[in-house]
């Protein structure tokens, strides 16, 4: 058994163990996706809310179009599930929520995460 839990022997001048490691990175990938995905569905959740919100007090108060508070937010909404990538996402995150996501994790989990997604 190799570090890392890799079981490698040499078959045709090859390692064996280069569909474990194509397999191993595949799952990496993938977790970084569910990560970023649940993020993102996170706050186009919490966008979401607050648009059907602000629409239900426009109409409680007469209002028969979008106002501009409730237009930029549904602008935002698409925006934010359009845009992909880490970084975009982090930024809209802490526009939005006012939460850094690099503050709100411990520096260890911060670096994981950030290798992940890069």
């Amino acid at each position: 058994m190799e570090p890392g839990g890799l079981s490698c022997s040499r078959q045709e001048g090859r390692p064996s163990c280069l569909g474990q490691l194509q397999n191993a990175f595949a799952i990496l990938i993938l977790n970084a996706s569910i990560i970023e995905g649940t993020l993102r569905s996170i706050l186009t959740h919490k966008l979401r809310h607050d648009v059907n919100e602000a629409v239900a007090q426009g109409k409680a108060a007469g209002q028969t179009a979008p106002n501009k508070m409730e237009q930029l937010l549904a602008k935002f909404q698409a925006e934010v599930e359009m845009s992909g990538g880490w970084e975009a996402l982090k930024r809209h995150i802490e526009l939005y929520l006012d939460v850094s996501v690099d503050k709100a994790v411990k520096p260890e989990t911060k670096e994981a995460i950030t290798v992940l997604l890069h």
